[in-house]
């Protein structure tokens, strides 16, 4: 007791302090804030988009998405420029088995299925991947809490997304600045396999659409190659 009494009050407080502070610095479920964000984007919608990608290409897509529960199933159709006109995509996302992905091909008039590395490349030349714009399944990542953060001046929560089996993944870690009002996130970052920045993804036109934030004006930069693309919706 005597030993207690002499150690200097303003230390007990600032222990004290830290304890009480402890939870808080934790109370961020981030699996729970990532599987809430995700779960926002799986609705049924239709619509059209624009791709613009290094080099002043220009694709013109008209897409639609139907969601049955955990199920999901997205279809897009190219319609410019001409010499990729017609040009069709079909995945299926299934609930405990491999998704399913398909191509149409008009200059040889066949489908064909759509092997999962392709899915790791560029999408019609641009800095996006196939990946970059499909919801992921959760299970197959580990989800944790970096702490409070910042995206163009708006407080987020820094989430780090890091696959359990990382050779079936083209990213070592995918870090979220997610807004826990909105359920999305305001900035993206990309690391490669060696875990060096790739990529950095953020939205620069958002809304409202149906209660749901929805980013309809989009950029991906490949800070290692230098290049942008531009996805709007």
């Amino acid at each position: 007791m005597k030993d207690i009494l002499r150690v200097p009050v303003p230390w007990l407080l600032w222990v004290s302090l830290a304890v009480l502070l402890a939870p808080a610095a934790s109370a961020i479920d981030a699996r729970e804030l990532m599987r809430q964000t995700f779960d926002q984007a799986k609705v049924t919608f239709r619509g059209k988009m624009r791709l613009d990608s290094p080099g002043g290409l220009e694709r013109r897509l008209e897409v639609s998405h139907r969601q049955s529960g955990e199920a999901g199933a997205t279809y897009m159709e190219i319609t410019a420029p001409f010499n990729l006109k017609d040009t069709r995509f079909l995945s299926f996302d299934h609930v405990g088995r491999e998704d399913e992905h398909f191509t149409y091909v008009p200059m040889v008039k066949r489908s064909m299925r759509v092997p999962q590395w392709t899915l790791e490349q560029s999408f019609l030349g641009s800095d996006f991947y196939m990946v970059d714009i499909a919801i992921p399944d959760m299970d197959d990542f580990d989800y944790v809490s970096l702490g409070t953060g910042d995206a163009g001046g708006q407080p987020c929560e820094r989430i780090a997304s890091t696959p359990k089996r990382p050779a079936e993944e083209p990213y070592a870690k995918v870090v979220y600045c997610v807004d826990e009002a909105k359920l999305l996130s305001l900035h993206t970052e990309y690391f490669d396999p060696e875990g060096a920045l790739l990529k950095v993804w953020e939205p620069t036109r958002i809304e409202e659409i149906d209660g749901i934030w929805t980013p309809v004006d989009q950029t991906m930069r490949n800070v290692q190659a230098g290049t942008e693309s531009r996805l709007r919706i």
